[in-house]
């Protein structure tokens, strides 16, 4: 079997790179973002989010420890009851993590017990809106606590510290791509199950405590329609590389606790607070291009995951090949070298959607960003209740690199030779 030819470095092994990746970003990003948390939670209930009569408590209140710990205690309840379990790919080191087999079960039981909560409770969704800055807060501390013990147990109690690394660079990346926490896995625990569920939760309270027309229940529509896809494809979530091969640190791990909580559902708050002046034909539009756009992505999702499951059974069992939009699936065989320096064989679908664009995934990821808050810039500012769509497209050009990158390293000359396959990243025919 052959191997890989060694190629060579590419811009992100260069020392500028390197140097602003250790020494400048982390504590920049630290700085910066566990900042702007607070202030996102003012925006749009106030016309001046710095005022400091405003200002949250940066140890949050009462009210706001008691929906948290209440929050967190439900989620570590799904985490820890005896289920089936999901093993995702083996990390590079040789480690096969396991994650609790529940997502979308726990999903819909907590969308469920909610709205039991605010029929019972209608002042329930208004308290959380108006804590929402104060909830953020104490998310951030429980986020920053653990950071801090996933570094410190990673890096001084087991030893795993990445050669060259200091030690903020550990805090900020990780230590250990699978750590963890009271018997769950860490990032199971804070990206998919804190996160993106506290998402949805924050997104009802939103709509039942601001007025109910149709910009407000097109941009709740869907939100809950991704957020309800992502945890029906949670498995397949694992086997993405930001979860096989990014650490568990603060860039996951505070980020999936508190910034995912006060950014992505800011759309939703906004509109609690300002009037959206977007009719209800428009409203209509924008639900069915997000709801395609949505299940465009999962499709394209599912694919890989259809192809990568036969071609497993192909090699073990000589399964018959199957056709892919009425033709013969085409795909490219690749080699590698595993963690152990053993070399190995794979394949890369070159055709189907992953023949057209080589991230056209996240092209769908991009309009639904848009059209779950561009219902309330309507009226309003274009700028606060677009933040989520903004930083969306800042960070897909750099998933994209860091992604490219992985791969090369991995299959060096196969890889470019799967770029010529597959020349367009985001847009057929364009780019």
């Amino acid at each position: 079997m052959a191997e890989p030819q060694q190629q060579p470095k590419s811009l992100l092994d260069s020392g500028w790179y390197n140097t602003l990746r250790y020494n400048v970003i982390p504590p920049l990003f630290v700085l910066v973002f566990t900042g702007a948390v607070q202030w996102l939670g003012l925006l749009g209930r106030t016309p001046c989010p710095f005022d400091r009569e405003q200002c949250p408590r940066l140890l949050g209140n009462t009210e706001s420890w008691i929906i948290t710990g209440a929050f967190i205690f439900w989620v570590f309840i799904w985490l820890w009851i005896p289920d089936k379990k999901f093993k995702g790919p083996i990390s590079p080191e040789g480690e096969e993590p396991e994650y609790q087999d529940n997502g979308f079960q726990f999903y819909v039981a907590t969308c469920v017990l909610y709205c039991a909560l605010q029929y019972m409770n209608p002042d329930l969704s208004p308290i959380i809106v108006i804590n929402f800055p104060d909830i953020l807060a104490c998310l951030s501390l429980f986020a920053l606590l653990l950071c801090i013990w996933l570094c410190v147990n990673g890096r001084l109690i087991k030893g795993k510290v990445q050669e060259g690394a200091p030690f903020f660079y550990d805090f900020y990346r990780g230590c250990e791509r699978h750590p963890k926490f009271l018997g769950c896995d860490a990032k199971q625990l804070t990206v998919s199950r804190i996160g993106m569920t506290l998402w949805q939760v924050l997104v009802l309270a939103a709509f039942f405590s601001g007025p109910i027309r149709a910009p407000e229940v097109v941009s709740c529509a869907i939100q809950s329609i991704y957020i309800a896809k992502f945890f029906w494809w949670e498995n397949g979530y694992y086997t993405t590389l930001d979860i096989t091969y990014d650490r568990a640190g603060y860039y996951l791990c505070w980020g999936g606790c508190v910034w995912i909580p006060a950014l992505f559902p800011l759309s939703q708050m906004y509109m609690a607070h300002n009037y959206s002046t977007l009719s209800s034909f428009g409203a209509a539009l924008v639900f069915v291009i997000g709801a395609l756009a949505t299940a465009l992505e999962y499709l394209i999702d599912r694919e890989k995951e259809i192809f990568v499951a036969w071609r497993q059974n192909f090699i073990k069992r000589k399964a018959k090949p199957y056709q892919l939009w009425g033709k013969q699936v085409e795909f490219l065989e690749v080699f590698y070298t595993d963690h152990k320096g053993v070399p190995m064989k794979s394949a890369l679908l070159t055709s189907g959607y992953w023949g057209k664009a080589r991230h056209l995934n996240y092209t769908c990821e991009l309009v639904c960003a848009l059209m779950c808050c561009v219902t309330a810039a309507f009226g309003q500012s274009w700028i606060f209740p677009l933040l989520y769509f903004y930083f969306i497209a800042a960070l897909i050009p750099h998933r994209i690199l860091r992604d490219e990158d992985k791969c090369r390293k991995k299959y060096g000359k196969y890889w470019d030779e799967y770029c010529k396959k597959v020349p367009y990243r985001l847009i057929p025919g364009l780019f």
